[in-house]
């Protein structure tokens, strides 16, 4: 009865250990580009985005704009604080405790989506992983594609904040 215990000690450790291994490879193949390439703390911090073609007249009137996105930059002060509130209330609320992942709410999407079959229970990314995935769209489908996308938003999240 000892050596079953003992067996399946091992083998249950040697699981334990080799889905650990497979997952440390699977993070470094990430952080080596194999996956696609990671956008670094330089280019995060002078993000180019397009913004509208602004058409004039001769007195200085504005007659027409050119876009694919109506992008206009906005002063972070200028952004009411009842509508960041609002945005962090909704979408993220230990905003301020994480450092652009959320652990506890990666945890729970585990736990009740995957192992519950609970759709219902919300999502795990943070505002910071909405904007990495918004900033660099996901290429490819499948399942391991989206494994390593939600890998790649979370790094890209941890370098934005």
């Amino acid at each position: 009865m000892i050596f079953l215990k003992n067996k399946f000690l091992r083998i249950g450790l040697g699981l334990i250990a080799l889905l650990l291994l497979v997952t440390f490879v699977f993070v470094v193949s990430i952080y080596a580009g194999l996956w696609g390439k990671l956008p670094s703390k330089d280019e995060l911090a002078n993000i180019q985005y397009q913004r509208a073609s602004e058409v004039y007249s001769a007195d200085s009137v504005l007659i027409g704009k050119f876009y694919l996105y109506d992008r206009q930059p906005i002063p972070y002060k200028e952004i009411p604080p009842y509508l960041v509130q609002s945005l962090v209330a909704i979408e993220d609320k230990r905003y301020y405790e994480h450092k652009g992942v959320d652990y506890t709410s990666l945890f729970r999407v585990g736990l009740k989506t995957i192992l519950l079959g609970d759709s219902s229970s919300g999502g795990g990314s943070t505002i910071s992983q909405q904007l990495a995935k918004n900033m660099y769209p996901r290429e490819k489908h499948g399942r391991i594609y989206l494994l390593a996308s939600k890998f790649k938003e979370m790094i890209t999240a941890k370098r934005i904040e």
